[in-house]
């Protein structure tokens, strides 16, 4: 599924400052300048998708997962089993009864399975056509190539158009922003480190950054509380990781974690204004 190689190539530097000198050294990260990159072409208005490694994606109930091997499992379920079942009973299935069925299957069955959650959350008519189109489309020999699976997948096809905006929804929403204002450089403050420069006159009042949320889940501290042997002290003891300085939350709440580094900068300002999105921007199309 990932189109991109996220946060690569980072330059690693304390902006002229010593590690064991300067009292500023500690204030921000030495690494910057990271990179991301496309791994394929990539049409415009198309999400963004990248690979973090199979030990990320959480094993619960309700969460997509996302893994090649589930992707294909799923992709095995509807050519293999489910649109055989529907051709071989289409006499007796009308066209509600087809999508009534696919409704249950897709979206309301009652056990839970981690490959079923990549099945396409669309009308059972757009995904019969794209996936009869497919295995006619798909050469017989190639069939199980991990590049012939992805390419001829049915379920990567659906995830990414579900992600898909025009170019006219990107020019005109709401909650659609270019970045292009801001750029880093060395802080004229002494002892800073790095900071955030405007590329362009920003009138008042202009929102310098914007990032979208990672939700980490009810389990956030667990996963990000860190277990030490021997290390600063002896014995073993726990510590959370300093992700937990630049997310959103509460002790009663899931967390949220900033996807861009936006956030960072001038964080111990009060002269900071942070808001969200309401459901309201958030119509998809």
């Amino acid at each position: 599924m990932n189109n991109i190689k996220s946060t690569h190539g980072s330059i690693y530097d304390n902006a002229g400052m010593h590690r064991s000198k300067d009292p500023g050294v500690g204030s921000f990260t030495s690494y910057h300048s990271s990179q991301t990159t496309a791994v394929e072409d990539i049409k415009a208005g198309a999400e963004l998708f990248a690979a973090y490694g199979a030990e990320w994606i959480p094993n619960m109930p309700g969460a997509q997962i996302t893994a090649d091997w589930a992707m294909n499992r799923a992709d095995e379920f509807l050519k293999d089993e489910y649109l055989p079942f529907v051709e071989k009973h289409a006499d007796q299935l009308t066209p509600e009864m087809k999508e009534a069925l696919w409704e249950f299957t897709s979206k309301d069955f009652p056990i839970y399975s981690q490959h079923m959650t990549n099945l396409p959350r669309y009308p059972w008519k757009e995904v019969e056509a794209y996936a009869q189109e497919s295995l006619a489309t798909s050469p017989a020999a190639e069939t199980n190539t991990t590049k012939n699976k992805a390419a001829s997948s049915i379920t990567r096809k659906f995830i990414r158009d579900t992600g898909r905006r025009t170019m006219d929804w990107l020019q005109t929403h709401p909650n659609s922003y270019c970045q292009d204002h801001i750029t880093p450089k060395p802080s004229t403050i002494p002892q800073a480190g790095r900071g955030a420069f405007a590329t362009r006159d920003l009138p008042r009042g202009t929102v310098v950054g914007y990032s979208p949320l990672i939700h980490i889940g009810q389990y956030a501290r667990v996963l990000f509380d860190i277990k030490y042997e021997d290390v600063g002290k002896p014995g073993t003891h726990y510590k959370y990781d300093l992700v937990i300085n630049y997310s959103f939350g509460h002790k009663n709440t899931s967390m949220y974690v900033p996807f861009f580094e936006n956030f960072q900068f001038g964080q111990a300002s009060s002269h900071n204004h942070l808001s969200f999105s309401t459901l309201q921007d958030l119509d998809p199309m």
